[in-house]
């Protein structure tokens, strides 16, 4: 039953990921410090059971939610837009410590039971001192997730995000758990040894059981990306690249809008469109390395060309050659991308 609620957690997080991180990216960022403080003000209050006899803080469901929601950011907008919602959490931590002391000492009134007060007390005694332990800890083991997550990134590329996704979470909880339990419950009864172990065997499952649902994330987000592309090519647009939200876009006709892109914008791992696409766009996409590129027409020879060099595409129609291209002579018996891109360049500044 206890899966089941993680599972249902997983799942609502998962449909307003989708439904909000390609327009309103900003609210998953503020999801972030909402489960921090949750997860403090959970642990705060009840030591949950486990299988194995094992004991862990009830904030360890809200924890594991903001690494995952930062791994999505981290994923589908870059390191810069995961720091922000750690940043987010960490200052969300700070002012719920000032809050909770600032209640703590001020005298209540006659109004409030007694009864009301000892659950107070139960519930916050030991908060600001969670509340410090986290602190410190989430800082800490969520730079290194983000750390981890893209050094395994900039060595595998877009594939293998369960490795870099389980790897970053499961590596950085450990670090997490061994700085924020002994710091939050050492010397008040409880088991920090079995915590430890406890917290990192949950964490860890939980880590490999939300696997699916970023996986199910990306699917929809790059659908959408390819929607959005789609549109602004229908709507005019001669070349678009999207990266971490970032937005090239171009009406100008051949292909320099396809080599400042790559000059200015970074496109390794970007979603690209371009209206038509032949040999040398696609030894270009082949030297940018793009996730994916969009065409609405392709010829045979850049399927070719994008299929043996590992590039995905997605386009409307195919056709035979392209009518009067004028870098056909110019790249003719050029199969190498470093190589074409380097005559395209040199003959755009031949022409300017």
């Amino acid at each position: 039953m206890e899966i089941l609620y993680i599972l249902i957690l997983y799942i609502l997080v998962s449909v307003i990921s989708i439904f909000f991180l390609r327009k309103r990216m900003y609210i998953i960022i503020s999801l972030v410090p909402c489960m921090m403080v949750l997860s403090n003000i959970l642990g705060s209050a009840k030591i949950l059971s486990m299988p194995l006899n094992l004991s862990v803080p009830a904030g360890i469901i809200p924890y594991m939610v903001s690494f995952f929601l930062i791994d999505v950011l981290n994923e589908f907008y870059g390191e810069k837009r995961a720091k922000e919602a750690v940043i987010a959490g960490i200052i969300a931590i700070g002012i719920s410590i000032l809050l909770i002391t600032i209640a703590w000492l001020w005298q209540p009134s006659v109004f409030t039971t007694e009864e009301k007060l000892v659950a107070f007390e139960r519930v916050f005694s030991l908060a600001p001192r969670l509340f410090l332990a986290s602190l410190l800890s989430f800082g800490v083991s969520s730079y290194l997730n983000i750390l981890i997550f893209k050094w395994i990134k900039a060595r595998t590329g877009m594939p293998f995000l369960w490795l870099r996704e389980n790897l970053s979470t499961i590596t950085s909880v450990l670090a997490s758990n061994l700085i924020f339990i002994p710091l939050g419950y050492f010397g008040t009864g409880y088991p920090v040894l079995n915590m430890i172990f406890g917290h990192t065997v949950a964490q860890t499952a939980i880590a490999l059981l939300d696997t699916p649902f970023i996986y199910t994330v990306s699917h929809f987000y790059h659908r959408q990306l390819i929607s959005e592309i789609k549109n602004k090519i229908k709507n005019g647009s001669s070349f678009v690249a999207i990266k971490n939200g970032d937005i090239f876009e171009s009406k100008e006709r051949g292909l320099k809008p396809f080599t400042d892109a790559i000059e200015k914008f970074d496109l390794k791992d970007s979603y690209i469109g371009d209206k038509f696409v032949g040999k040398a766009s696609a030894l270009l996409a082949s030297h940018a390395l793009p996730s994916l590129i969009y065409a609405s027409s392709i010829t045979k020879e850049a399927l070719k060309i994008l299929d043996r060099n590992k590039i995905r595409v997605v386009y409307e129609k195919e056709i035979s050659r392209m009518k009067k291209c004028e870098y056909d002579e110019l790249l003719d018996g050029t199969y190498s991308p470093r190589e074409a891109y380097e005559k395209i360049r040199t003959h755009e500044k031949e022409i300017k």
